[in-house]
């Protein structure tokens, strides 16, 4: 039911002892990352920019990556856009700059598809220590699949770099699949500013915080806490519906518009379904919920 419905649970350099420093991302005071020491999870601060002109996107960003495993002397860091190349000159993904705790590092993709980056420390990341990833690239998007545009709609999922996980089977620095899950990750706490052009309405798993008008163009922030993976879609031709239910608020967004009893219905579907998964799983740990009818039905996105 949750595939045809479309409902989705919303979801180096070491550390030692540093001096508090604080970096603001792209000069965005919401996106204010604090001493790497705090953090005890993943936690990722990502200001986003769409182009619709060029059908690019332009990430700019800060993850702070926590040791919770074991030592390691390596890690690999995703990016699957580059599983696939529309321009087919390089790699769809153009990286401006990669540094781990502020110094520059050396990097190529590397894998089948060329969607991990490998990189080796000369010193041992220790368990329970944690490093700053910061990064800025760009990519275009495709046209199908789950990094897609159709003329001005965007589907945009599995758009951000993470750290592959370690198990006893190895790196999971798996290729990226264009058919089921695609990779395997820790959850994390989510900071996302996206750049649209004003007239785009966003459909996405965060939490709409704030809302910064910029001539032609708007950023809205979002917050997502502890969640498996943060996606969104973008387009100007959403129609927007919104209930709360119990302590939920829910916002269904459709290509092309709902009839009335057509919402009727799915707030109802959405209710019952809430019932159903909080009495086999437990509560909902999230107080929003979105739905996302677009060029993709029966994915679990955004």
């Amino acid at each position: 039911m949750k595939k045809i419905l479309l409902l989705i649970f919303l979801s180096f350099l070491l550390v030692s002892c540093q001096e508090h420093t604080e970096i603001i991302v792209n000069e965005n005071t919401y996106l204010m990352v604090h001493d790497q020491s705090e953090y005890d999870i993943d936690s990722y601060y990502l200001d986003v920019f769409l182009d619709e002109s060029t059908h690019r996107l332009t990430v700019t960003g800060e993850l702070i990556y926590f040791n919770d495993e074991q030592d390691y002397n390596e890690l690999y860091i995703m990016f699957y856009p580059n599983a696939y190349n529309p321009s087919e000159e390089g790699y769809n993904v153009d990286v401006e700059y990669i540094s781990i705790n502020h110094k520059p590092i050396d990097y190529a993709f590397v894998g089948y598809d060329a969607t991990s980056m490998l990189i080796e420390f000369e010193e041992t990341l220790e368990k329970d220590d944690n490093i700053r990833i910061s990064f800025k690239y760009s990519f275009t998007y495709w046209t199908f699949d789950r990094i897609m545009h159709q003329d001005n709609d965007y589907l945009t999922m599995f758009f951000y770099p993470f750290v592959a996980l370690y198990d006893e089977s190895g790196w999971h620095n798996d290729e990226y699949t264009f058919f089921g899950e695609s990779y395997f990750n820790e959850l994390g706490d989510y900071y996302v500013s996206i750049n649209v052009p004003k007239d785009y309405q966003i459909a996405t798993s965060g939490m709409a915080l704030n809302t910064t008008e910029l001539d032609n163009r708007k950023r809205v922030d979002y917050y997502l806490g502890n969640a498996r993976d943060f996606s969104f879609s973008a387009s100007p031709n959403y129609v927007n519906y919104h209930q709360q239910i119990d302590d939920i608020s829910v916002d269904i967004y459709s290509l092309g518009g709902l009839e009335p009893e057509e919402q009727t219905q799915m707030f109802q579907i959405i209710e019952d379904s809430f019932s159903v998964f909080e009495d086999y799983l437990g509560p909902y740990d999230q107080t929003h919920f979105t739905v996302e009818f677009g060029h993709f039905y029966g994915m679990e996105s955004t």
